[in-house]
């Protein structure tokens, strides 16, 4: 899967924490996200686009900003050229994601379609959470995360939980983890996924709203374990 790929190139290159530096994505050994999209059997990307991104640091961390151009267009050289493109520009002191990582994958959702059936409901749901999480540095560790999809990543991130707050092991050990669960109602598809914060141990129950034709998505949450909670 997606983690798989991103766990091989979990070190950021050298280049990327320096601020205003013109396209060091292009270094030898980055992350291709062409290459990572691969893994979504069931999500197309629409002919003649490819993925792309440029890294922001600030004051309080660094993380890539993902976006969809043209095969032919010219790429962005650095996070300046993408806030002046999508207009928009990333503040602090925000309670769930950095708004920069959640409201990157909103600007290429249009170029992406996905199998109307339940993986691909499920996959399109762990492209938006998972996509653009990588390369995280300091204070945008926070939004690490871990996806449910089998029985064995509910032992898996039960053993990491346990890490970082094992005097709670009977609390993790009988915790409920639901499965990837798909409900359609009209012309909206609600994909619940549960989630593992791999920086606290904290486990979430996340809904994704999928709204056709348009694909708009929105997520919503409930803590189903509170761990670890660090204050940056």
């Amino acid at each position: 899967m997606l983690t798989e790929y991103y766990r091989q190139t979990t070190e950021i290159p050298e280049g990327f924490l320096e601020r205003g530096v013109r396209n060091p994505h292009k270094v030898p050994g980055a992350i291709d996200l062409n290459k990572a999209f691969k893994v979504y059997d069931k999500l197309t990307l629409k002919k003649g686009y490819v993925f792309d991104y440029v890294y922001n640091v600030t004051s309080h961390g660094g993380y890539p900003l993902v976006y969809v151009r043209a095969e032919l267009e010219k790429p962005l050289e650095d996070p300046y050229c993408y806030f002046r493109k999508f207009g928009f520009h990333n503040s602090w002191g925000e309670e769930k994601d950095d708004l920069a990582l959640a409201h990157g994958w909103k600007t290429y959702l249009d170029k992406i379609t996905y199998e109307k059936s339940y993986i691909g409901f499920v996959q399109f749901a762990y492209f938006c959470a998972l996509f653009h999480r990588f390369y995280l540095y300091w204070h945008s560790c926070r939004n690490l995360l871990g996806v449910v999809l089998t029985t064995q990543d509910i032992d898996d991130y039960k053993f990491l939980a346990l890490s970082n707050v094992g005097d709670r092991k009977e609390e993790i050990e009988t915790l409920t983890l639901p499965l990837p669960l798909v409900r359609l109602h009209g012309a909206e598809v609600d994909v619940f996924l549960s989630m593992f914060d791999n920086i606290g141990g904290s486990f979430y129950y996340a809904r994704f709203e999928i709204q056709h034709p348009n694909h708009y998505l929105d997520r919503e949450e409930i803590t189903l374990f509170s761990g670890r909670r660090y204050l940056f």
